[in-house]
């Protein structure tokens, strides 16, 4: 049975974050421990299980259990170090888990990618969630055709933007959408990453950044192009694993996956 395109609005950053807090600094060893815990803390807990399953599909904590995943404990030491930076490390895994190779799994994902696909070709401009709510069902219909009975709602529109609403720099302030003057550089080489993997490029090797895929970028970061071409100068200066070459086209190297736990 295929996934949901829903993404849900009870997993709220704030709740995720209080989760995620307990989880690290208390070590709960079980869901008995965490939710008293919580409620100690003064968080609500009627909604602890939605939290815990996007956690999970995010890849932050294992299947089963409290323990955090690999990926969990980067998220760890990022908010440790560097806490400006948790909330677009998050966005990041939300925008890229769909994958079109297998597009009946983490369909949430889909959903809000493109969600923000729709957010950044508004440039500057009020977010009608209603209208947004549209665009993202047409587009839904034409590349799954068979799912003709799909019915999303507001509620998913409002998923997608609470989370946007937390990045850093701000670009949607619960009323209007503004692409970003600029993104943390990080964010911008893990998309590169990703597009590694995905193209099957092996690190040390150039990939070619043509214009879908400054554009797909640019999207997931929510800036402007020129501003992306920026970010990655300053990545350029600051990791020495990462180098750009402009000639006849653009190309980029990673010499290895990016370390955030080590460069921050």
């Amino acid at each position: 049975m295929a996934d949901s395109f829903h993404v849900r609005y009870q997993a709220t950053p704030e709740a995720i974050l209080a989760v995620f807090q307990v989880l690290v600094n208390e070590a709960p060893q079980s869901l008995e421990e965490l939710r008293s815990t919580l409620e100690a803390l003064g968080e609500k807990t009627g909604t602890l299980g939605e939290q815990l399953t996007r956690m999970r599909k995010l890849g932050l904590l294992e299947k089963n259990g409290l323990e955090l995943t690999k990926r969990g404990q980067v998220c760890a030491q990022v908010l440790s170090n560097h806490p400006a930076l948790f909330f677009d490390l998050l966005h990041f895994y939300h925008f890229t888990l769909w994958d079109a190779s297998n597009p009946d799994v983490n369909r949430f994902s889909w959903t809000y990618r493109t969600v923000c696909k729709h957010l950044w070709s508004l440039t500057s401009a009020p977010v009608n969630n209603r209208t947004l709510l549209e665009r993202v069902m047409s587009d839904l219909l034409e590349q799954f055709p068979d799912e003709c009975d799909v019915s999303l709602s507001v509620g998913t529109i409002r998923g997608v933007l609470d989370w946007i609403q937390r990045l850093q720099p701000p670009v949607y302030d619960g009323k209007r959408f503004e692409r970003r003057p600029f993104a943390p550089p990080e964010l911008a080489l893990l998309a590169i990453d990703h597009l590694y993997s995905r193209q099957g490029v092996g690190y040390g090797e150039l990939l070619a950044l043509d214009d879908a895929s400054f554009k797909e970028i640019a999207i997931l970061c929510l800036v402007d192009d020129g501003v992306l071409n920026a970010m990655l100068k300053e990545s350029e200066q600051r990791f020495p694993w990462f180098e750009i070459e402009a000639g006849w086209g653009y190309f980029v190297r990673l010499h290895q996956p990016p370390n955030l736990t080590e460069d921050l």
